[in-house]
């Protein structure tokens, strides 16, 4: 009888393992990532290209705007499709009056025609790539659109907000290996949300333009579920 148990027992445990096995295939997930990142980046540039302004001759605008949602992570495209958000690369961003030390307004969340279609706009200085030591949209174009997705409240709660301005911050973490060595720390450009009434009153007050959203080429004609 014991010889019986226990050989039950090892045949539940081999198709337990196998059962275990086939339900998590790591390639199986990667390949669907994959798929989704694909579906949601297309449906996300579609939307954009269809009524963002963007300038005559710029023939890059949809190579930059997928350069940064590469750098996206999936549930956070999600996010976004799912909730009707249009994201503009906006030039007005990059010609922005700022002072040297004051906060600078890195991206704006307008609740555009109601609630229920947010607008989210990109610092962009219509640049591919930059040169050394000058900044382009790369920066802190995938930072300013991942944030969102996590700060985007739902859509009542938007109503509430009204405009959120994006801003620059650093944050550092330390790492021992190198604070032995060279008594340093490792920092990273990060990006915060905050309603526009309690931003920076300069960054504000010198850019009226940037309290209202882009001017669409058009009314959405793309329905994003």
């Amino acid at each position: 009888m014991k010889k019986q148990s226990k050989k039950k027992a090892l045949i539940s445990a081999s198709l337990g393992a196998a059962f275990i096995a086939a339900a998590w295939n790591p390639v199986r997930d990667m390949r669907t990532d994959h798929a989704q990142r694909r579906d949601h980046t297309a449906a996300l540039i579609e939307n954009s290209v269809s009524y963002c302004p963007q300038e005559n001759g710029d023939t890059q605008y949809t190579a930059r705007l997928n350069g940064i949602l590469r750098d996206v992570p999936t549930d956070s495209l999600a996010i976004l499709r799912n909730r009707d958000v249009t994201i503009c690369l906006d030039r007005r961003l990059a010609e922005q009056k700022k002072l040297f030390f004051g906060q600078q307004i890195e991206g704006a969340l307008y609740r555009g025609d109601n609630s229920n279609t947010p607008i989210v706009t990109v610092w962009d200085n219509g640049q591919n790539e930059s040169r050394m030591l000058y900044r382009d949209i790369y920066d802190l174009g995938a930072e300013t659109v991942g944030s969102i997705a996590n700060t985007l409240p739902t859509a009542k709660a938007n109503a509430a907000y009204g405009t959120l301005f994006a801003y620059k911050y650093e944050e550092c973490k330390e790492h021992a290996i190198a604070r032995f060595l060279f008594n340093e720390q490792s920092c990273k450009n990060k990006i915060r949300w905050k309603p526009a009434n309690d931003f920076h009153a300069y960054a504000v007050e010198q850019n009226p333009a940037l309290q209202n959203p882009p001017q669409r080429k058009k009314q959405p004609t793309v329905k994003i579920n």
